[in-house]
């Protein structure tokens, strides 16, 4: 039996002819649906959502791929269901390209001998679109296909040949390995590189962009914690902002990385993303001490500074040792402070212990001055595995009022939630893994972070 059934979209009214034929569930997997043989799946609208790399490691994981559509009754299909049963609109299929090459494929390493894009797909909107959904709801042909960035999340739809149910697996993505150009920094086997600080050189985003792909480079993305604070430490001397890959140029509200990666971690400053003006879609790090590090929207054509990223080369020569002052063995230099992590004792050691080992050494466990010293402890605490630290902050003297043993004044913290807590046996300040401070149980067994300032 067949239907016609009108869809009203926008300002577009659709019209398909349904064609009212019951798929029997997979054999292997009843969620699936069987049509000849291979078996479908269609995540859920609302509660499983995810970019195309995420949304294609599900399906791989349960015996397929995003789908790939070979031919027009396939793609009629997938049309007929998706109107049938589902109200969203767009669902990732296996198709993408990659930006080194330019040419689409299928996930599933099918030949690519069919296409059905949109009028005027794919364009590569804003150089960020990499993906292919299959949409239903357009304003042409319902079925069409659009290319979209990668990391947007939305419902996909995988495809197994009938009777495979053991994961599909490949050997693991190799590390990059290899050097830096000379000006960049390593960090998570990554290379940052900062432009800007001739006036000259400070451009809007869109040419900050294509700077950095001149270089065979990308404007930086950031994904966590550790690498925001490790871009951080490379801010104390900057006295301009910074542009990053992240923008909503495409769609006003909905930041999107450049590179098409997911939008997974995040550094607002406080009351942004704002769209003052209604003009602001390109996002820039902030310079300022007390929010240094922190995004904010702006108009992409403000001159800023920007952070360029690339893998390390074998083919590039060996920087050698990044330069060091420090006078004491196995201490890293931060500006005027020369830090270290005791690990004789790989088990820890308590406060009273761990400032006695920062002693011995002719130092003291360490003050945290300002935001940048904290980004940079973050650094280190990452470096060696992520691991809380015991610092110098301690309540020993009077009750709730906290000093650094080095006798540097308390200018500023980094408190964890509901922090100081100051429970039972607590007064002793750790660096948690996350970077925030905790007051703990100065018994608790940790390794200790030293620091000596040569400023002092």
């Amino acid at each position: 039996m067949k239907q016609v059934v009108s869809i009203q979209y926008n300002y577009y009214t659709l019209s398909w002819e349904v064609k009212q034929v019951v798929n029997p569930p997979c054999p292997s997997n009843s969620e699936w649906m069987l049509r000849g043989d291979y078996c479908y799946y269609y995540s859920a609208e609302i509660d499983d959502r995810r970019g195309w790399v995420e949304a294609n490691s599900y399906c791989m994981d349960n015996g397929g791929f995003l789908t790939s559509v070979h031919a027009d009754g396939e793609n009629d299909f997938l049309t007929d269901i998706t109107i049938r049963k589902y109200d969203y609109h767009s669902h990732w299929i296996g198709l993408r390209t990659y930006a080194a090459n330019g040419k689409y494929s299928w996930s599933d390493g099918t030949p690519l001998d069919y296409i059905n894009w949109s009028s005027g797909e794919p364009n590569d909107f804003n150089g960020e679109e990499e993906c292919a959904e299959f949409y239903v709801y357009t304003p042409a042909v319902p079925g069409s296909w659009n290319d979209l960035n990668c990391g947007d999340k939305i419902p996909f739809i995988c495809k197994k040949a009938n009777g495979n149910i053991a994961p599909i697996t490949y050997p693991p993505t190799p590390t990059p390995v290899g050097n830096c150009p000379t000006g960049a920094f390593k960090f998570d086997n990554r290379c940052y590189q900062f432009f800007g600080e001739d006036t000259a050189d400070r451009v809007g985003w869109h040419d900050a962009r294509t700077q950095c792909e001149s270089l065979g480079m990308q404007l930086a993305t950031l994904h966590s914690q550790q690498v925001q604070s490790f871009l951080t430490t490379q801010l104390k001397t900057v006295t301009y902002r910074m542009w990053i890959g992240l923008s909503d140029v495409t769609t006003t509200g909905q930041f999107r990385w450049a590179d098409g990666t997911a939008v997974d971690f995040t550094n607002w400053n406080n009351g942004e993303p704002n769209e003052a003006g209604g003009e602001e879609d390109c996002v820039e790090m902030l310079n300022n001490k007390d929010d240094v590090g922190e995004w904010n929207d702006n108009a992409c054509g403000k001159l800023n500074g920007f952070v360029c990223q690339r893998n390390p080369d074998l083919s590039l020569p060996d920087p050698g040792d990044l330069p060091n002052s420090c006078t004491k063995t196995n201490y890293v230099q931060y500006y005027d402070s020369c830090f270290r992590v005791i690990t004789s004792q790989s088990s820890g050691m308590s406060f009273q212990d761990a400032q006695s080992a920062c002693k011995s050494d002719g130092t003291d466990l360490a003050s945290i001055i300002d935001s940048y010293e904290q980004a940079f402890v973050e650094t280190r605490l990452h470096i060696m595995g992520d691991n809380p630290l015991w610092i110098g902050l301690v309540d020993d003297k009077v009750a709730g009022e906290y000093s650094w043993v080095d006798g540097w004044p308390v200018w500023y913290t980094n408190w964890g939630q509901s922090e100081p807590s100051r429970g039972p046996g607590e007064g002793c300040v750790a660096v948690e893994f996350d970077g925030s401070w905790d007051d703990t149980d100065c018994s608790r067994k940790l390794m200790p972070l030293c620091k000596y300032s040569t400023g002092k």
